[in-house]
């Protein structure tokens, strides 16, 4: 249902010139299940090598817009069924 929705929103859209993928009523913003990100391991690799501990410092650092757009902004949403264990495991230990 959910792509048929998607679907009949993005249609008209093409068109217009929109770019295939749909973008919302052109702000640009694309919706999240559209999007491409890299793996669990290769995001957790830049997490780690960015020595970012915790949640606050992670929400700081995606705030900043120097996070790659192909990392997802809520991680353990995302890679849930794809590799995530705990918020332990994802941010940088000494």
């Amino acid at each position: 249902m959910k792509k048929i929705l998607l679907l009949l929103l993005c249609v008209p859209l093409i068109g217009f010139g929109q770019v295939p993928g749909c973008t919302w009523l052109g702000t640009g913003r694309v919706a999240d299940n559209l999007k491409e990100y890299i793996s669990y391991n290769e995001a957790k690799k830049i997490v780690h090598s960015l020595k970012i501990r915790n949640w606050r410092e992670w929400k700081v650092y995606f705030k900043s817009g120097k996070k790659p757009n192909d990392i997802p902004n809520a991680p353990a949403g995302f890679y849930k069924d794809k590799g995530w264990i705990i918020a332990e495991d994802w941010f940088y230990k000494k």
